[in-house]
């Protein structure tokens, strides 16, 4: 029982990751032969499944923060770059050795850093464009289907807390939240990944001068 648990758990997880020859040799007659202790040492941390995020309660303002509306471009540097690939060497060092390269491979096409955001409001909706590639959300409406950077089915929602404009995109199996707010003549861009195969949520900071 516990290796038809284990296997399973490994087989989600590589499904996720989209490796698909990863699968087949978790699933292979070897694979299935393994004791339970030797194929669970490919398992990642018992903390994978446990760990699922969701907005807590927002307050609703009726307008944007100020300073957030305008064009911004990247302005983190090699800095920030360096802390962004630091944070996904972080919960990639969580993982088995196994399945780390392609989930490298991957966080790091879902956190590339775009040169320009834009942010605009027309009405209750708020629209926030990154290099181009355009999300509108009435700010505390119902959520709204889209197409996230990887090409995931995602839902979209906006919310202002504060000084913060919170844009979250919800998948089946995890999502994206991006924390916008302007403080010291900055628009700062506060990511986080957050998915139940995780080990931990990803988190990092970019930030993008007025245009």
């Amino acid at each position: 029982m516990r290796l038809t648990t284990c296997s399973a758990g490994l087989l989600s997880l590589v499904a996720w990751l989209g490796w698909s020859d990863a699968a087949a040799r978790v699933a292979s007659p070897a694979a299935r032969g393994a004791s339970p202790a030797s194929l669970a040492s490919l398992a990642l941390p018992a903390a994978l499944g446990a760990r699922a995020e969701s907005d807590s309660p927002v307050k609703l303002e009726a307008s944007l923060p100020a300073g957030l509306e305008g064009t911004f471009r990247f302005g983190g540097g090699d800095a920030e770059r360096r802390q962004r690939e630091a944070a996904i060497e972080d919960v990639v060092s969580r993982m088995n050795v196994f399945v780390r390269g392609i989930a490298r491979r991957r966080l790091a096409s879902a956190t590339v850093i775009v040169n320009q955001v834009r942010v605009s409001r027309d009405g209750n909706a708020v629209t926030v464009e990154y290099d181009g590639r355009s999300y509108r959300a009435e700010l505390g409406g119902a959520p709204i289907d889209v197409v996230s950077v990887t090409g995931d089915e995602v839902k979209l929602t906006h919310r202002v807390k504060g000084d913060r404009l919170i844009q979250t995109f919800a998948g089946k199996d995890g999502g994206r939240r991006n924390v916008l707010s302007f403080k010291g003549g900055r628009l700062v861009l506060r990511a986080t990944i957050f998915s139940q195969r995780l080990p931990k949520s990803l988190a990092y900071k970019l930030s993008y001068e007025p245009k």
